[in-house]
């Protein structure tokens, strides 16, 4: 039974809430139903295949994708693209991190986002689930429902060999500073909007972007102008089905890349305090009593 208007569920974070609003893996089941999860199941764990070339190469699963085009609360693939990625999740143990209230805070007051190069983006798993602290300043917006506190977002990384179909598309080569005979990065983020305030506890947001890179010495932001550029212009569509990016989603997605990344950097210092077991956290209470942290992997990033 749906458990849509249960207040207790609106305040978790997106991989939690949906399961436990559900019943079950709402993702699974999807990709059962449509006879796709066998094809597909095997490369849901794969550091090396970007979900664009499980589109391309899946039969037919873009197909299905194409079903969720711009349907009500979603631009371009959203709904679809959240399905998958928290299928991902799920092949890769459901690791979920919780940023703390008080360093989040000290890296949203810190102006290193600005000297930031892109090896600081890497991640400790090719999917992972970043869950901010609330209340917070960041909002994403859903079309039907309006804006949406920012309640965290997943985080695919990826890396593709020189010459792989990613490169096919010459406009967004040229347009990103591609060179098809170099391996290259893919970060896919789809940022997931707080439920809280909203009709019921599934009434949500999500905004999706891919980041292509290269060199992993360019600062973060010459990067992302180069993709927001990119993003804004119609030929975007041409590979992702994507319209262009209003200079709103821009201004709002700009923070909460750059929060990622700082939490990301933070993460990489590899300290042995950065990461701890949240054992006894009111989260991680709260899902038990809800029966809804089944296989969730919960840590928390802290201060030193």
């Amino acid at each position: 039974m749906l458990r849509l208007h249960d207040a207790c569920l609106s305040p978790l974070p997106h991989p939690a809430r949906v399961d436990a609003v559900i019943g079950q893996p709402v993702d699974t089941q999807l990709l059962q139903d449509t006879g796709l999860y066998p094809a597909l199941q095997p490369w849901l764990a794969d550091g090396g295949a970007p979900s664009e070339w499980l589109l391309n190469t899946i039969p037919g699963l873009r197909a299905l994708a194409t079903t969720y085009v711009d349907t009500p609360g979603s631009t371009n693939l959203g709904t679809f693209l959240l399905l998958l990625a928290r299928a991902r999740l799920r092949a890769q143990g459901n690791p979920v991190v919780v940023v703390s209230p008080a360093l989040q805070n000290l890296l949203a007051a810190t102006p290193l986002s600005r000297a930031l190069t892109l090896d600081c983006l890497r991640s400790p798993s090719p999917l992972l689930y970043i869950a901010f602290a609330r209340p917070n300043p960041w909002r994403i917006s859903n079309a039907l429902s309006g804006l949406h506190e920012c309640e965290g977002a997943y985080l695919g990384q990826f890396t593709v060999a020189p010459g792989e179909p990613l490169f096919d598309q010459a406009a967004r080569a040229r347009g990103l500073g591609l060179d098809p005979r170099r391996p290259a990065h893919v970060l896919e983020i789809v940022v997931t909007g707080s439920p809280v305030g909203k009709r019921h506890a599934l009434d949500d947001a999500s905004c999706d972007i891919v980041l292509i890179y290269q060199d992993a010495r360019e600062p973060l932001p010459r990067m992302l102008e180069r993709h927001f550029a990119w993003y804004a212009r119609a030929a975007a569509g041409e590979a992702s089905l994507h319209t262009p990016l209003p200079a709103g989603e821009i201004a709002r997605l700009r923070p909460i890349i750059e929060q990622l990344a700082l939490v990301l950097l933070y993460i990489n210092l590899g300290e042995p305090a950065t990461l701890r077991a949240i054992q006894g956290s009111d989260l991680l209470l709260a899902l038990r009593r809800l029966g809804a942290d089944e296989g969730l992997t919960f840590a928390t990033v802290d201060s030193l």
